[in-house]
């Protein structure tokens, strides 16, 4: 599904100026011409990934793409509305919400009513709405934003709802590793380091943009050079600085684009940083499931570890796998397809 980036005026629309990081939904990642379909993602990091602002800008808009979490259950939008699909295709949460992320923990976050909350695999609210942004549970805690006076604050929440690390962060992303990926300052001045789950700052705020630790290494745009490297737990490079843009570690590999924007590759490279499947695709997503997302000029397909094309290159986009099944887009519509590249869900709008 194309998500709209215009206002709307319904009360479960997800607002167009969104935050980064919060409640990216499953269909975060399209391969084809690399939008990012965000409730909670600013118009901002949208154009960067689109290829309207430089390469930090799309280092910023992909480091929001949480992994996903296999439960079973999967977001779809009927009619406008968000509900929840079992694997066979079957409706078990029937569309009511403006937008819907995936489950992680057993709760999902939701957008009702112009605020954010949670539901558990039932579909009840556990959480009420009440936050400007949320991402998704992981290891206990949830980041949310709150405003406090005219500015966003983000912290951590628990399971109960209540606030673990005080809102104090301009953005936080999800807890990975022990360590959570967190930027001090505003707009002009920030600086992102880590913190860890009691709130203490582990690695100094230094870097222009950070991705979450996977691996044991962290995707981050280096200051002095605005390129993407690795680092370590003690705020290490272990990867140099070299590319425009890159995405966590998945599987033993991480997607890298090497060149610009316009004219730049991308390809996979292992934890020593040595290219694993040669730069050659115009847009890749993570690998999830021995699958990797690529696009070949406007088409969107899926390759495995040795660069080859397992599901062949048809789809206008296409997301990682989970729990054995992909979002894929054909045109205005959306629809699932199982590892074989057949449609579990037929495409709809």
């Amino acid at each position: 599904m194309n998500r709209k980036l215009q206002a709307s005026s319904s009360k479960h629309q997800a607002p167009e100026s969104g935050r980064p990081g919060f409640s990216v939904h499953h269909s975060a990642f399209r391969a084809g011409v690399g939008r990012l379909a965000v409730a909670g993602l600013s118009l901002v990091l949208v154009l960067g990934l689109l290829g309207f602002l430089p390469c930090v800008g799309q280092a910023q808009a992909q480091a929001a793409v949480p992994k996903k979490e296999s439960i079973g259950l999967f977001p779809v939008e009927v009619h406008g509305e968000y509900g929840y699909m079992d694997r066979s295709g079957r409706l078990v949460i029937k569309p009511q919400f403006g937008f819907a992320g995936d489950f992680s923990e057993g709760l999902a976050e939701v957008f009702d009513c112009y605020e954010w909350g949670y539901i558990d695999k039932t579909g009840t609210l556990v959480i009420k709405p009440q936050f400007m942004g949320a991402d998704g549970f992981s290891q206990g805690l949830a980041s949310v934003m709150v405003r406090e006076g005219t500015a966003d604050k983000s912290g951590y929440i628990d399971k109960s709802g209540k606030f673990a690390i005080n809102p104090r962060f301009s953005r936080a992303w999800r807890f990975s590793e022990g360590l959570a990926a967190v930027r001090f300052g505003d707009e002009v001045t920030s600086k992102w380091g880590f913190v860890d789950n009691a709130g203490k700052t582990v690695i100094r705020p230094q870097f222009v943009w950070s991705g979450n630790f996977s691996e044991g290494l962290a995707m981050v745009v280096d200051s002095q050079t605005t390129e993407c490297g690795f680092i370590d737990k003690t705020g290490k490079f272990v990867i140099t600085p070299q590319f425009g843009d890159a995405r966590d570690f998945s599987e033993g590999l991480a997607a890298v684009r090497v060149g610009d924007v316009k004219y730049g590759k991308w390809g996979f490279i292992d934890t020593t940083g040595r290219f694993v499947v040669a730069p050659r695709y115009e847009f890749a997503g993570s690998f999830s499931e021995g699958k990797a997302p690529v696009a070949v000029g406007d088409k969107s397909g899926y390759i495995d570890k040795t660069g080859r094309f397992v599901i062949k290159p048809r789809f206008d986009w296409a997301e990682e796998f989970s729990g054995g099944l992909a979002s894929v887009g054909v045109g205005d519509k959306s629809g699932y397809i199982d590892k074989t590249g057949k449609f579990v869900r037929e495409p709809s709008k």
